[in-house]
């Protein structure tokens, strides 16, 4: 088995896919402290929800792991991880200006805007990049 060489781009998308992990676990190990940053007061229903999103988080970020280390990233889990990443971003903002979530939210919802788009420009020149 030939494992191709990695390029910047490559590494990028593996600490992003190793961060979503984490932070995946992060939140299913200590909500209430996460949610006490986002300006939450949890109740356990609200706890109850926020393992299972943060569960699916971490299964995106494993699955964006899984075609990162790959040597043909697959383009359905880059499109699929990168939705996640836009469309939580989306929510959170939403979420702040509804008095929802309290601002310091935004740091995360950045970086996932952030990620997201790197995700999706990975998706569109990975070839590219990995000839470099």
């Amino acid at each position: 088995m030939v494992t191709k060489c990695r390029s910047w781009a490559d590494w990028l998308l593996i600490v992003i896919a190793i961060i979503t992990i984490l932070s995946g676990l992060m939140q299913i190990i200590l909500p209430e402290t996460v949610l006490n940053t986002m300006g939450i007061s949890p109740a356990s229903e609200t706890i109850y929800f926020f393992r299972i999103v943060s569960l699916l988080t971490g299964l995106f970020g494993a699955a964006l792991l899984h075609t990162a280390l790959s040597n043909q990233p697959d383009p359905i889990i880059l499109l699929w991880a990168s939705l996640q990443k836009l469309l939580g971003a989306a929510a959170v903002v939403l979420a702040v200006l509804n008095g929802l979530l309290a601002s310091g939210a935004l740091a995360a919802a950045g970086y996932d805007f952030i990620a997201g788009l790197f995700i999706l420009w990975y998706r569109q020149n990975s070839a590219l990049v990995s000839k470099k």
